[in-house]
Formats: C-alpha cells, sequence, structure tokens
C-alpha cells in the first residue's frame, strides 16, 4: 500500500476576505471593530485604576484611519498571542468580563484587512515599563514571521493604544460617512469620542418623570421603573427600568423605552451592539443597555437567548403601563392601548372606555355600568342604523356598539361581564291588542289621535293601535309598501299616552292641542316617511283648493312707495316695458309693516297649552334643539284663536315651540298670497346682517322656496349670522307667526314707545 499525508493549510488571502469582509455588514467595521477594542481598553482600566480622563480620537484622512485611546494596553505577550492570533482574545478572563468588555471573539484585527492594506500599532500597557510596536501588511501575511513586534522605550507613547490603517482605496472612509455609521454604536457611550478633533454628540437617557422608584415584582423577574407620559397625542412616553434582577441574577444596566423611537438598540456598557429583534405591543422603541447582551460573531443581531430576556422585560413593561395609563381617561383615545386592551382583556382595562348612548347622541365611560345598575343599559351591537334610529324617543338607556374592531371586542365584553342585556336587530310587534283588549280611555285617545293625523295632515287608510313592542319602544311605525299604508304602535306603557289619557278625563277643551303637539313632536317624524309620495301630492292639491275658498286673512296694509317715477322713467325711455314689469311686479310685493309695543304679547295668549303641556317635560322632547335632526316640520295650528299681537313672547324654554322663546307675524298680505304653504311642512333658514333680515322656507319635497325679505329701518347691532333652525310655524284664524332667532331677542325687545319698522318683499321661487 502506497500512504500519502498531507497538511491542512490555509488561503490567507481567502480568510482574510470571509473574516475581515464577508463576516461583516460594512467595510466601514473595521472602524467599529477598532473602536470597540479601544473602549474595551478603557474599561479594563478603569476596572483598576479611576484615575484618568478616559477617551477615544479617530482621525480620518484621505489614505488613512487613525483610532487612539488611553485604555489599559498592550504588552508583547498580548500582541502575539491574542491580538495577531486570530480567534484569541485577551478579554476572556475574569478581570476583563468584570470589567464589562463588550468584544471577546478574538478576529477584529482581521477586520481591517478588508479594507486596508497595512495595520500600524503603538501601545503602552498599563503599570508596564516598556512600550511596543508592531505592523502587519497585508501581502505578507501568508509568510512566517512577517510581523515584527519591536520595544520600545516607556516614554515612547502615553499609556492606551494607537492604530493607524492604511486604506486601500483613499478617501473610501470619510468623516461623514464615520459618523453617520458610527452614531448608532456611540450614542450612548459614557466617555468622549472625537472624530477628526471634534467631539462627538452623544444621546442621554434623562427625563422628569410622572412615576418614580416604582418597585415591580413579576414571579421570575423584578425591577425599579421611572415613567412619564404626555397629556396629549402623539402620546409621548417615556420608561426607564433598572435594578433588574431575572431568575435570581443581577443585569447590571437599564432598559429605556419611549414611543418616539421605531426599535431596540442593544448596548453593552453604553456601546452598540445589534438591534434587539423584540416585538412591542405599544410600538416602543428605545435601548437595552444590558451586561447579559451578546451579539453574534457578524453582530447582525444579539443572540437569542440574551433577547429572551429583554423580551421578557418589555411584556412586564407594557403591562405595567397598562396598568397605569387605564386610569387616565385619555387612553381612551389611545389607539395602542385599545389594541392591547382588548388582546389582554381585563375588567379594569375597559374602566374608561367611552361607549355612545344611541338615543342621546352623547357618551359615557363604561365604568359607570356595573352589575348593580345594569338593568338600566341595553346594548345593540350590529344592530341595522334605521332600527336604532326608533330608539331617539326611548326611556331606557340605549347602548350603541362601537364598529372599530377593538373598541368593540372591549365594550362587548364589558356589557357581558356586567350582565347588559343586548337588544335584537329587528323590531317587532309582541303583540297586538284589540279594540276589545284596550280600556274605554286608551279607545278614544287613539281615535283623537287617529282625526287629527287625518283633518290636519289628509292622511287616509292608515291604523293607530295599542302594541307591545320589542327593542323596549314606546312607539313604532310599520308601513306596506305594497298597500301604501302604515301602522302606528303605541307601547301602553308609553307615559305619554298615560298623560293624554289624565288630560283627557280633566279638561277636553286642553286635551285637543296637546294631542296635536303630541302627533307633530312626537309622531309625525316617525310616519312622515311612511306617506307615499302620491299621497302627499294630492294632499297638497286638497290642501290649495280647501284654502282657496277662504277670504278671512286679507286685513289692508298702509302701502308705500309711488308708481310715478318708474311711469315717468318709461315714458322718457329711460328704462325698457320689460324692466317697468319687473319693477311693477317688486313693488306690488313690496309694503312696509310697524310694530308697536300693544302688540306685543305672551305666546299663551295664541296657544294656551304651552305651559301645562306635559311633553316640555317628556322623554321626547329633552334633547337640546343643537342635538336634534332638522327635518321639515308641520305647523303648530291655532285655527280657532284670532289675535292682533304681532310679536309673541315667553320666559319657559319648551321643546314644544322648539326652545324658541320669540315670534314674530308675517305680514297680512303675506298670510294672504302664502297661506297655504305653512300648512304643509317646511323647513325654516334664517339670515341676519346689517338693515337686513331674510328667512327662506322650503317644503318637505324640496319643490318650492318662499323668500320672506325684511328691509330694517333701523340697523342691527354688532350681529351677522345665519342658521337653519327646527320649524316652529305657528298659524292661528287670521295670523301667522315665526320664530326669532336668540340674537335677534334685545333687538325686537320693544320698550315703551318704541316702534319696530320695516319694508317686507317676498317671493316664491320653484326649484327645479
Amino acid at each position: 500500500m502506497n500512504t500519502q499525508y498531507v497538511s491542512m493549510e490555509f488561503d490567507a488571502k481567502q480568510m482574510i476576505r470571509l473574516l475581515g469582509n464577508d463576516l461583516y455588514d460594512s467595510p466601514l467595521a473595521m472602524l467599529r471593530e477598532n473602536v470597540q477594542n479601544a473602549y474595551d481598553a478603557i474599561l479594563e482600566r478603569q476596572g483598576v485604576n479611576l484615575n484618568f480622563s478616559p477617551k477615544i480620537d479617530i482621525v480620518i484622512t484621505n489614505e488613512q484611519v487613525i483610532v487612539q485611546d488611553n485604555g489599559i494596553g498592550m504588552n508583547g505577550e498580548i500582541l502575539a498571542q491574542n491580538y495577531w492570533k486570530a480567534g484569541n482574545s485577551s478579554k476572556n478572563n475574569p478581570r476583563s468580563i468584570a470589567a464589562g468588555v463588550v468584544g471577546h471573539f478574538g478576529i477584529g484585527a482581521l477586520a481591517n484587512f478588508g479594507v486596508c492594506t497595512k495595520l500600524e500599532l503603538k501601545t503602552r500597557r498599563l503599570d508596564e515599563e516598556c512600550s511596543y510596536s508592531t505592523s502587519a501588511i497585508r501581502d505578507n501575511l501568508n509568510i512566517k514571521d512577517s510581523i515584527p513586534i519591536t520595544v520600545l522605550d516607556k516614554d515612547a507613547t502615553a499609556i492606551g493604544t494607537r492604530v493607524e490603517a492604511t486604506l486601500e482605496c483613499p478617501g473610501s472612509i470619510t468623516p461623514l460617512s464615520a459618523i453617520n455609521y458610527l452614531h448608532q454604536y456611540i450614542d450612548y457611550l459614557p466617555i468622549p469620542v472625537y472624530i477628526n478633533g471634534d467631539e462627538f454628540k452623544r444621546k442621554q437617557v434623562s427625563f422628569v418623570p410622572k412615576i418614580t422608584n416604582k418597585i415591580i415584582n413579576e414571579g421570575a423577574i423584578s425591577y425599579t421603573m421611572d415613567l412619564t407620559y404626555g397629556s396629549s397625542f402623539p402620546l409621548d412616553v417615556e420608561i426607564k427600568v433598572y435594578n433588574i434582577k431575572y431568575m435570581g441574577a443581577d443585569i447590571k444596566g437599564y432598559l429605556y423605552l419611549n414611543s418616539k423611537m421605531n426599535s431596540i438598540m442593544g448596548l453593552r456598557n453604553g456601546f452598540g451592539l445589534a438591534n434587539v429583534n423584540v416585538m412591542s405591543n405599544y410600538n416602543f422603541g428605545g435601548v437595552a443597555n444590558l451586561d447579559n447582551l451578546t451579539p453574534t460573531a457578524g453582530r447582525e443581531a444579539i443572540s437569542r437567548e440574551s433577547a429572551s430576556v429583554v423580551s421578557v422585560l418589555v411584556r412586564s413593561i407594557e403591562r405595567q403601563w397598562t396598568e397605569i395609563i387605564c386610569t387616565d381617561p385619555i387612553c381612551d383615545s389611545y389607539r395602542e392601548y385599545l389594541i392591547y386592551a382588548s388582546n389582554n382583556y381585563r375588567d379594569s382595562y375597559a374602566r374608561n372606555i367611552k361607549i355612545k348612548l344611541a338615543n342621546e347622541d352623547s357618551f359615557i365611560c363604561l365604568g359607570e355600568i356595573t352589575k348593580d345598575n345594569a338593568t338600566q343599559y341595553k346594548y345593540a351591537d350590529g344592530v341595522d342604523s334605521t332600527v336604532l334610529a326608533k330608539f331617539k324617543n326611548s326611556t331606557d338607556c340605549v347602548l350603541t356598539i362601537s364598529d372599530v374592531t377593538h373598541r368593540k371586542k372591549i365594550q362587548r365584553t364589558y356589557l357581558q361581564q356586567v350582565s347588559v342585556l343586548s337588544i335584537p336587530n329587528n323590531v317587532q310587534v309582541i303583540k297586538e291588542y284589540s279594540d276589545k283588549d284596550i280600556s274605554i280611555d286608551q279607545f278614544f285617545v287613539l281615535g283623537e289621535l287617529k282625526s287629527i293625523i287625518e283633518e290636519d295632515y289628509y292622511v287616509k287608510g292608515f291604523d293607530i293601535k295599542i302594541a307591545d313592542i320589542s327593542h323596549y319602544l314606546r312607539v313604532f311605525v310599520t308601513h306596506n309598501l305594497a298597500a301604501q299604508t302604515f301602522c302606528i304602535y303605541l307601547s301602553p306603557d308609553n307615559e305619554e299616552l298615560k298623560h293624554l289619557i289624565e288630560i283627557r278625563k280633566e279638561n277636553y277643551r286642553l286635551f285637543i292641542p296637546i294631542a296635536k303637539d303630541f302627533v307633530r313632536t312626537v309622531l309625525y317624524q316617525q310616519f312622515s316617511m311612511f306617506i307615499p309620495k302620491g299621497v302627499k301630492e294630492r294632499t297638497d292639491y286638497i290642501t290649495r283648493i280647501l284654502h282657496s275658498t277662504k277670504d278671512e286673512y286679507v286685513i289692508p296694509y298702509e302701502m308705500t312707495g309711488t308708481m310715478d317715477e318708474l311711469i315717468h322713467k318709461l315714458r322718457a325711455d329711460e328704462i325698457t316695458p320689460e324692466e317697468f314689469v319687473k319693477f311693477a311686479k317688486a313693488e306690488r310685493n313690496k309694503h312696509q309693516q310697524t310694530i308697536n309695543p300693544s302688540q306685543v304679547g305672551d305666546v299663551s295668549e295664541v296657544l294656551a297649552s304651552v305651559q301645562d303641556n306635559f311633553l316640555v317635560n317628556s322623554e321626547s322632547n329633552k334633547k337640546p334643539q343643537g342635538e336634534m335632526e332638522i327635518i321639515p316640520m308641520p305647523p303648530i295650528l291655532c285655527m280657532d284663536v284670532e289675535t292682533k299681537l304681532r310679536i309673541l313672547k315667553t320666559e319657559e324654554c319648551t321643546p314644544v315651540l322648539q326652545n324658541n322663546r320669540m315670534f314674530m307675524a308675517l305680514t297680512d298680505k303675506m298670510v294672504s298670497h302664502k297661506r297655504i304653504f305653512f300648512t304643509n311642512p317646511h323647513t325654516t333658514r334664517i339670515i341676519w346682517s346689517m338693515h337686513r333680515l331674510i328667512y327662506i322656507f322650503t317644503d318637505a319635497y324640496n319643490k318650492n322656496t318662499l323668500y320672506y325679505d325684511l328691509e330694517l329701518t333701523r340697523k342691527i347691532p354688532d350681529t351677522t349670522g345665519g342658521r337653519t333652525i327646527r320649524s316652529a310655524t305657528i298659524i292661528t284664524k287670521d295670523k301667522i307667526f315665526v320664530p326669532i332667532v336668540e340674537e335677534l331677542y334685545e333687538y325686537f325687545n320693544l320698550n315703551m314707545d318704541d316702534k319696530l319698522k320695516f319694508y317686507v318683499h317676498f317671493d316664491e321661487v320653484e326649484n327645479n
């Protein structure tokens, strides 16, 4: 047999390429490794002697990178056995580890030869009598004994190490690129670093805490926490934990989290290692400056074992942060909190989360709802908006579950925990009472209400009944599109129905106007949408015919102006016949009104039921006007009342009058020409400024708009405005009153001997 023996050989250049270039993420890694070695040397010196001012100087020229420190330094043995021997580190000893050194792989020197052709060192070790110089040329590394180590006099160099690396490509590392690269590693160094003579601006973990020295013990982990946060969004949160113990062992350093940084940078003794791969529910970032963190050999990440400790810490800190912020009402608007609370639900997390009251358009905190008062509430989860709208007049507190996923989950879970009942999606008539099942009083009130709807609204072919209604509703209206009809259901528990029965027994004369108010303010909004369009148009026609035969509203007013000037201009050919007709038509509708104090009176003189009307305090009318939907409203009919008053006032703010406290009569000419318009539902918009006050009335179908333009002889002082209001037109036998907005109460509030004089122009426009 013929046997041959060989030795394993290494291609030095290839090894340098692998270890010194491919192993690191950037050619600039050589700069990081030299700075890290310099910092480790300073840490080792601090471990035995604190009587010096540590610093690192970096000088970058076109050809060289120089890194100098005043750390513990090296001697000949360390240079030969550790620095120039790949894989062998002088820092793997108890004293260096106790000092908190960062590096221990022993391959940092090779990083230089990825981008450098020559490396020169001068060094002197603390408490030793000699200095040393040494150098290596990349192309000679294959040659045996190619790296000289020369002993120098003690004073040849200061304590510490100076590394000079000659760049393979001049200009490949610049001061700016060095700063941009190094900052992630030296941002939090506790010692000064100079780059070409300028001190690098370092960061500090410093804030004024709202909560300080909070001691946390959670099983295997304990720590002390300082914390602060802002009062507006985006929420500025800062948290620092220290005095950390994990599994009974002390971990030196701290973990700092905030809401501004995007990731957590791992540090050891302030020197950057790599990002820690830990997810945060609150999107916290920051720095983990812990002595247990270990980077992988290529520095691309923190080792899985040391990162797991950071993960445990972050989870614990987020639990503590949640316990703190859940007591602050600001948590209701904190998106990350809602996500965390929904995924880690506790009742305490939900108490400051708000939920909407469907029938009041307001919000309450879930914490206001407890097992003791849960029966006062019902909640709607995914209930159709048209069904939900029917709770507007309900006396129950109806809660609406949010459509937003995480808020919805919190609300639903909390309400189920305290046993609040949910509302089904479809409103149903549970039991319909026949005429034989209801009382005589209920029977007669239903009949009166039906007569009012038929006579005042010209609606036929509908029913009104007593019934038990689901969803805890007191009023419910259904419709049959095929038959073009509807049915109004009133619950026997309806407080307004009970009041109507009592009033009918005690004062029938008062009962009729209050019943009309009940139809107008409570029922009309629910059945108006169910009247087929054709019926409405026929109703308009019938109403016009009925009123066209009446001639009892015309009361002459003094007309102002003359046509003489226009006729003169027409004869002189200064205006065309068409312009004359236009001016004449406008002049025809222009007239004057004068109001004096004797024509001012109380609303009760026209509408006697206002002060005693139970609807003033009913649940149906408790909502402020600003929160009500603006829809076309029918007028308040007082057809048996005749009055000479022009201004109506009341001290009471009553929902029956849509909270208006002053009304103005339209001119008699307006009443005569346009009365039929106001007998139907309409909207009211008011605009005022200087010498003008304009009312704009539009019918329910948006087909016709009526303009009522007042040219005031006395200027409106210091106010200009305009808005749409809830219509509260009052129609008497001979007058039509419209609301005056609150801003003009003082203007129309006449004193003794005052007179209010204005010119009026009105016109009706058909909308396309």
